[in-house]
């Protein structure tokens, strides 16, 4: 008897923050098993989850939910156990009924009760949730937020520092650009521009772009020369910015350059919260210029924008959904308040930038931001919690 994992994933974030650290865990123990990764449809998904999910421990063999549903053979008496990290519950019931396996579930609120056979919590907070609807203790855990577990850190702050050639006396600015197409597409061009802003504006000041490894290289390079900026293939690279003054882009040791930077600029998504974990002071920028282009999850997803009226309506919805929002940054998500500052609305990169400036010339600020995590629990152990039930459930199989 085989015995199978599925994980079920749906978006970057996901991959790098909670499904990484989970399989990095079981890899460590002593358990023989097969992992296949099911890519879910996403509105947010960058289209290289699969290509970088065979990089992850254990992984196997990556299929869409559609090869799972249709003609995807397998051996009814193995034993399988489908593990979904996000993304709508229906794909983990209509996946789970077809390979007559157990069905586990990382997430917050408890649908499909009558289905699930074990949540996992991020947190204490939405257990009411379960008592509420009479789902028996036995049926839950709460293991903690897997974000925080997804966070390694391998070098210590001055030797990255030394690999950038930044001076440990000069400010460092991390500027993370997002993972999915849409961001890094639509970004990379405002981004850089604040980033050249920053540098003219400050002395002793150097800017590092992380680049996540579900970035299509050729997508970011094409949208860099529309834009007017030339570099070439690779990372680490760098992107001249004029007078001298470069842009550093690199793909490897991504925590520990945000470690060991005095600010980090970011959109909204799973890295605030890993950035918060590292205790780097983080600014979440959202700029809503091309509004019209921004994805939107249920059937205002389905809006197109090849039209006027479309982009008009997708544009209207996203003001609304983020006027209506009190918070975007998972931190303040998590927290209830403004610990991480927000600034959500149509912007030039020199507004941008009098942000960014505002807080390196402010040590009271970036200090109000680093105790302002300590309202948050970034306890870790996550993963091995999840890991040791999905053990014990394969040794009672």
């Amino acid at each position: 008897m085989v015995k199978n994992i599925y994980i079920l994933a749906n978006s970057p974030g996901e991959l790098s923050g909670w499904v990484n650290p989970v399989l990095s865990a079981l890899s460590e123990r002593d358990l023989e098993v097969n992992v296949i990764f099911v890519a879910l449809p996403c509105p947010y998904a960058s289209g290289r989850e699969s290509v970088c999910a065979k990089s992850l421990p254990l992984v196997s063999r990556t299929l869409s939910v559609g090869e799972v549903l249709h003609g995807y053979s397998f051996d009814k008496k193995d034993s399988n156990l489908v593990l979904q990290f996000g993304g709508d519950p229906f794909f983990g019931f209509i996946v789970s009924r077809r390979l007559k396996g157990k069905w586990f579930l990382y997430g917050t609120r408890p649908r499909f009760s009558n289905f699930v056979d074990f949540y996992f919590l991020p947190d204490r907070s939405f257990v009411d949730r379960f008592v509420k609807k009479g789902i028996s203790p036995l049926k839950y855990e709460v293991v903690g937020n897997l974000m925080v577990d997804s966070v390694v850190e391998h070098l210590n702050c001055d030797e990255v520092r030394n690999l950038l050639g930044v001076s440990s006396d000069d400010r460092l600015v991390s500027v993370l650009l997002g993972s999915r197409p849409f961001e890094y597409e639509s970004s990379c061009s405002f981004f850089m521009e604040m980033s050249i802003e920053v540098l003219k504006r400050l002395d002793c000041c150097s800017v590092v772009m992380p680049i996540a490894p579900t970035v299509d290289e050729e997508l970011l390079l094409s949208a860099l020369k529309r834009s007017g900026f030339a570099c070439e293939k690779g990372f680490p690279k760098d992107v001249d910015c004029g007078s001298g003054r470069y842009v550093h882009m690199v793909q490897e040791n991504n925590f520990d350059v945000m470690k060991a930077s005095t600010l980090v600029v970011a959109l909204p998504g799973t890295n605030n919260l890993q950035v918060a974990s590292l205790g780097t002071p983080l600014v979440m920028l959202a700029p809503l210029n091309e509004a019209e282009n921004i994805p939107l999850d249920g059937l205002p997803g389905l809006i197109s924008s090849s039209s006027n009226l479309g982009r008009a309506i997708k544009r209207r919805l996203v003001f609304w959904y983020n006027k209506r929002e009190r918070f975007v940054s998972l931190p303040n998500r998590l927290s209830g308040v403004e610990i991480v500052p927000e600034h959500r609305y149509i912007m030039t990169p020199s507004m941008a930038a009098d942000v960014v400036c505002d807080l390196l010339s402010s040590e009271e600020k970036l200090n109000s931001i680093r105790k302002g995590y300590e309202m948050l629990d970034l306890s870790r152990g996550a993963a091995l919690k999840v890991a040791d039930t999905v053990c014990n459930f394969f040794k009672g199989s």
